[in-house]
């Protein structure tokens, strides 16, 4: 007997897509890396993200590094999933956040206006993965198939068969994948 999938898709997840945002600061596939060379870097990325903060500090910027490294480990799937909740749960229990019962029944996330500004990138991070791996389990949450990408998604496809952070990559592999298969087969007579 098939189960009904009753997950709806259609409602967005708290700080809906802040985390893999972040986790794609860091792309080892581009020629610089590294999106967060400085601390304007940061209020752009924020700003963008459209988290209020406070301006950034080099003391920052290294610690959002940290954080985002940090987050990428939760999608380590040869991770025991009991580890990956209790290090989830760790980042939780330091992010001051608000619960509000919302008209329709759901629940809505709000991070305290804190003054440190790693600590609302942490709430918001924290908050979205957990919402997400509440609605979608952890085996939602992927690392891109196509070297040399890294980058980390969550998969929030209905069948949830996603293998690419997106379609640049997933473009690039089947491309490679089929000049691969011509040089294995030879010319076409």
């Amino acid at each position: 007997m098939r189960q009904t999938d009753n997950t709806d898709y259609r409602q967005p997840l708290a700080f809906e897509g802040f985390a893999e945002a972040l986790l794609r600061t860091f792309e080892i596939a581009l020629p610089e890396p590294e999106r967060f060379l400085t601390p304007g870097d940061l209020d752009r990325f924020l700003s963008e993200q459209r988290l209020s903060a406070p301006l950034a500090s080099r003391r920052d910027v290294r610690a959002v590094r940290a954080l985002r490294e940090e987050l990428r480990t939760l999608f380590d799937e040869t991770r025991d999933e009991k580890e990956r909740i209790e290090q989830l749960n760790g980042m939780l229990s330091r992010a001051p956040v608000t619960l509000t019962m919302l008209p329709t029944g759901a629940l809505a996330f709000s991070a305290a206006q804190t003054e440190s500004l790693v600590q609302r990138v942490q709430t918001a991070s924290a908050v979205n993965l957990a919402s997400a791996i509440a609605r979608y389990g952890f085996s939602r949450l992927r690392v891109c198939a196509a070297d040399p990408c890294r980058d980390a998604f969550i998969d929030t496809s209905k069948k949830g068969a996603r293998r690419f952070c997106g379609n640049r990559c997933a473009n690039r592999w089947h491309v490679g994948t089929f000049r691969e298969r011509k040089k294995t087969d030879g010319p076409a007579n």
